[in-house]
């Protein structure tokens, strides 16, 4: 296999820890009421520049801006999305992450994840596992107590009322609410209409760690390299049952 992402890797992520600023950036509000600051479009551009250089004839997909870097032939498509959690980012929180996948027609082969407030870096190549700051993670063990189910904005509300007996969460950060279900600390996370370069990078890793990423209760998601909404995502423990998959999605 040839390491197109793993060969930027350490690039990346000098350019990520380049350009997180002390202070609060400049910011605005888009129409759909979600934040993009300065700090999106510097590190959105210079990984376009990086991967451009290196790559010249790979299609390039991003969350910021006119796609121009989609029409061309290639088999491969890059996934950015440079901040995920911007509005935590701008609150001085720490669950916000960078986000860099490659796809090979419709499956992801590559992906490398960042998250600069807790100075930890994951990437996973298909089929071999998930390394984190460059060393290979030891997956931790499902805890059978654990009762964290985190859900996004459209699905949490619901979830307060319907999930009695578990503890609904929110972290407005789809890459850290996929982490958590990676790490143990989350049953499932569970989101409706979402995007690609929200959740495409993170679940291949998640996928690299023995997560299921599904598009139903028992479907497994299928990703196509473009903008089109992404009506049903669920991320879940092996130890999830049907059952309670369908008590998740049951939230919509």
């Amino acid at each position: 296999m040839h390491y197109y992402l793993k060969s930027l890797q350490k690039r990346m992520e000098e350019l990520v820890i380049n350009n997180i600023p002390e202070r609060t950036p400049l910011f605005w509000t888009k129409s759909d009421g979600s934040s993009v600051s300065s700090v999106d479009l510097v590190i959105q551009k210079e990984l376009i520049a990086i991967i451009e250089r290196k790559y010249p004839d790979h299609r390039i997909l991003y969350e910021e801006g006119e796609q121009l870097h989609l029409c061309k032939p290639s088999d491969f498509t890059w996934i950015i999305d440079p901040i995920d959690g911007t509005t935590n980012f701008l609150k001085g929180k720490k669950e916000y992450s960078i986000s860099v996948g490659l796809m090979q027609n419709n499956q992801f082969v590559e992906a490398l994840v960042i998250f600069p407030a807790y100075k930890e870096s994951y990437y996973a190549a298909k089929g071999e596992g998930v390394c984190c700051n460059g060393n290979k993670m030891v997956i931790p063990r499902p805890n059978p107590s654990e009762k964290e189910i985190v859900f996004c904005s459209k699905t949490y509300q619901n979830a307060q009322k319907k999930m009695i007996g578990y503890q609904p969460a929110f972290y407005y950060c789809a890459t850290y609410s996929v982490l958590r279900v990676l790490k143990g600390k989350a049953l499932a996370f569970h989101a409706a209409n979402t995007m690609i370069y929200d959740v495409g990078p993170i679940s291949h890793i998640a996928t690299e760690a023995g997560i299921k990423c599904l598009s139903g209760v028992a479907q497994y998601i299928c990703y196509q390299p473009n903008l089109k909404p992404i009506p049903i995502f669920l991320a879940v423990s092996p130890t999830v049952s049907e059952k309670l998959r369908y008590a998740i999605l049951n939230c919509n």
